[in-house]
């Protein structure tokens, strides 16, 4: 269908929908509701002509309605998915609708998921440390020149400025945001999720503090009081302050100040970001509570969804805690934290082959995490006897994070099963050295050390 005639029945369903809405012959959300799973079928099947009818349709839902906006981001988190077949297919649609916003949108969507899985943890060696962080600069690019491109044909798109201002952030570029927002919000002025990621890039953590958070938060208070939509953001002080607390390890402040936060609105935000800190401090009842009670309201949420998981596995309810995780993974097939987190649950079942295909998955998509490597070497070296697998596993974890003891241990109980003792005698001599620091590892205990200075001096 040509670009013209589309836009020719975006004005036309326009008139109808603001006379129907306020006729009251409509219910926005009802109306709205997309499945995202409509959405990645009518792109697998290359039906781009409707996709971008089904965007049209949901943006001037949120255009007449902000309320709407969740309806909008739900639908286009169908985009956020770092299965690599959509690549082409995102290629395709924009290659077939150059002067449409939505393949733009579309895709820089893809690519900021992608960069977003991209690990690069701290403990992970400098050099595979640079790597990382390369690898996701480029793809953060690729990203924002999708996400400018599309509001350059439209700039009344909410979800685009928002997560341009998240990428400013992640490339630490945060000289970008006052103007992103002066832009965003001279088109978007009651976008929730603008002002949220917005609040969210003025954090201490981001390189912001508590005094910018509230100077912000005085700039927008008749915006804020005056439009319902924006209300539960009046508590966002609150909510840094408890996420400051919570770094101070002042649990009990947090708790407190969360609890304010959420007296303004019950948020995804505000109940994950509690959640998680109950999860932290071993009250995964509690954490369970809160991840459920955002999920009434945002069930098709894959944080939440991942997060209730990992509460479900702390209480020891391994079939609750597989059922959230997969359906996580419905939404993001190859997210390597969800991958992970189901190896685990695979491992505990004794399903070992299952959890070495998902922790390699995780490895393929991104994640360079240490224990990923030091998982897969133990699953090959204790379970499956792999001895070779295990070696070639714990050799890249002791270079991905060559101060874990625990790795080396395991690396040399990997070369001594492979009769390369003085390989083995070098590695165990590290551990050695690494549990005599003030930091101990859980395997520096007496019976593992007794026995690796034993085997050292019979080597010797």
């Amino acid at each position: 269908m040509p670009l013209k005639q589309l836009r020719f029945r975006q004005s036309a369903l326009r008139c109808l929908l603001a006379a129907t809405i306020c006729w009251g012959t409509i219910n926005p959300v009802a109306w709205a509701a997309t499945d995202r799973s409509e959405l990645l079928s009518q792109l697998q099947h290359r039906d781009f002509a409707q996709l971008i009818v089904t965007l049209n349709r949901l943006q001037l839902a949120y255009e007449i309605d902000p309320n709407q906006e969740r309806v909008l981001s739900n639908a286009l988190a169908a985009f956020a998915n770092s299965d690599p077949e959509l690549e082409p297919l995102l290629n395709a649609w924009q290659a077939a609708y150059p002067q449409s916003e939505w393949p733009l949108t579309a895709r820089g969507i893809y690519f900021w998921q992608r960069a977003r899985l991209i690990d690069a943890p701290a403990s992970t060696s400098r050099q595979q440390g640079r790597a990382d962080r390369s690898k996701r600069r480029t793809i953060l690019r690729q990203a924002e020149n999708d996400l400018s491109a599309a509001l350059e044909k439209n700039d009344h798109l909410s979800i685009p400025f928002a997560l341009l201002l998240d990428i400013a952030v992640q490339s630490h570029q945060t000289q970008k945001i006052p103007r992103l927002v002066n832009t965003a919000l001279r088109s978007n002025a009651y976008s929730y999720r603008i002002h949220e990621t917005y609040l969210l890039s003025q954090m201490p953590d981001t390189g912001g503090s508590i005094e910018r958070i509230s100077y912000v938060l005085a700039s927008h208070e008749q915006r804020f009081n005056h439009f319902q939509i924006l209300q539960p953001l009046r508590g966002f002080l609150y909510f840094a302050l408890a996420r400051a607390a919570a770094a101070d390890q002042r649990p009990g402040v947090a708790l407190k100040y969360f609890a304010k936060a959420l007296s303004y609105g019950d948020t995804t935000l505000y109940r994950l970001a509690r959640g998680n800190h109950y999860l932290h401090n071993q009250k995964p009842r509690k954490a369970l509570q809160d991840f459920s009670r955002a999920l009434q309201s945002d069930q098709d949420n894959p944080e939440l969804l991942q997060s209730r998981a990992r509460a479900y596995m702390a209480l020891g309810e391994t079939n609750a805690a597989m059922a959230d995780i997969s359906r996580a993974l419905s939404f993001d097939t190859f997210n390597p934290r969800y991958r992970s987190l189901r190896a685990q649950l695979f491992s505990d079942q004794e399903l070992f082959e299952k959890a070495i295909e998902d922790y390699e998955v995780a490895q393929a998509f991104g994640s360079n995490r240490p224990e990923i490597w030091l998982n897969l070497g133990w699953i090959n070296l204790f379970r499956l006897k792999n001895f070779p697998s295990a070696e070639k596993y714990l050799k890249k974890a002791v270079m991905l994070n060559p101060n874990d003891a625990a790795s080396w241990f395991f690396y040399g109980g990997a070369l001594f099963s492979r009769d390369k003792h003085q390989q083995a005698t070098q590695a165990l001599q590290q551990y050695i050295i690494l549990c005599d620091r003030p930091t101990r590892s859980e395997v520096c205990i007496n019976k593992y050390r007794d026995w690796v200075i034993n085997y050292m001096q019979q080597d010797g």
